[in-house]
């Protein structure tokens, strides 16, 4: 999986490849109510081993990507239920995600970039 034999792994080996491979996005999207939105997608990125400017950085960028760049220090029960499901969206993804996007963004918009925004 992404370019590495998993089962080869051994049992710290294999927890520190879900650390920076493996998001989950759960149904219930299982923020923590005492954190802001960009707290709550800092804490998986502990796990990483990145420095705590890398982590802002990150869940920074991953709010922008979800369009909750103006929600930063808001705390959940301050979100509405789509803006807690996209910090949770945010939360779950990894860096992949976030250098595709950046990719993307430099193309021409297609048909779903015009959409309106919910």
């Amino acid at each position: 999986m992404a370019g590495q034999d998993i089962t080869r792994l051994g049992e710290t080996e294999l927890a520190g490849w879900r650390a920076r491979t493996v998001g989950f996005v759960f149904q219930f999207y299982n923020l923590m109510p005492g954190l802001t939105a960009m707290e709550n997608v800092e804490l998986p990125l502990l796990l990483t081993g990145l420095s705590r400017s890398q982590r802002r950085t990150r869940a920074e960028l991953m709010l922008e990507l979800v369009g909750l760049s103006d929600r930063l220090e808001h705390y959940p029960n301050e979100l509405s239920g789509g803006q807690q499901q996209r910090v949770a969206i945010a939360a779950g993804a990894r860096d992949r995600p976030a250098a595709d996007h950046r990719r993307r963004a430099h193309r021409r918009p297609g048909p779903a970039s015009r959409l309106p925004k919910s």
